[in-house]
């Protein structure tokens, strides 16, 4: 691989990564409490940004095929339904401290 690509690739996926943390640990820091459903939901999640260094990679490393970007999209759509399952499943389940709740629009809580 040559080195611009290789530095583009780890770019990526360290971006990607961060912002997939950032969204996270932001649920998190307004959850009030857990459950084992909801600690599973976000261990999915977390198996998902495992996988991202190797979607990354294909992509790298075969940007001429489909298949890689369509893995590499697959691997940025999932880790993002997976926050908001999670983001859903705590507002229907409850588990939304109430003292933060309010910072959030209008929009975004009730399309939950």
């Amino acid at each position: 691989m040559r080195t611009g690509a290789a530095v583009a690739d780890v770019w990526d996926e360290l971006s990607d990564a961060g912002i997939f943390w950032a969204g996270q640990q932001t649920q998190l820091n307004h959850n009030g409490e857990g459950t084992r459903d909801l600690t599973w939901i976000h261990l999915g999640f977390l198996f998902s940004i495992t996988l991202m260094p190797l979607s990354t990679r294909l992509l790298a490393e075969f940007i001429t095929y489909r298949l890689a970007l369509g893995l590499y999209w697959l691997n940025i759509f999932v880790p993002g339904a997976m926050l908001y399952w999670s983001w859903a499943y705590a507002t229907h389940a409850e588990l939304i401290n109430r003292t933060r709740q309010g910072r959030f629009g209008g929009a975004f809580a009730d399309a939950l």
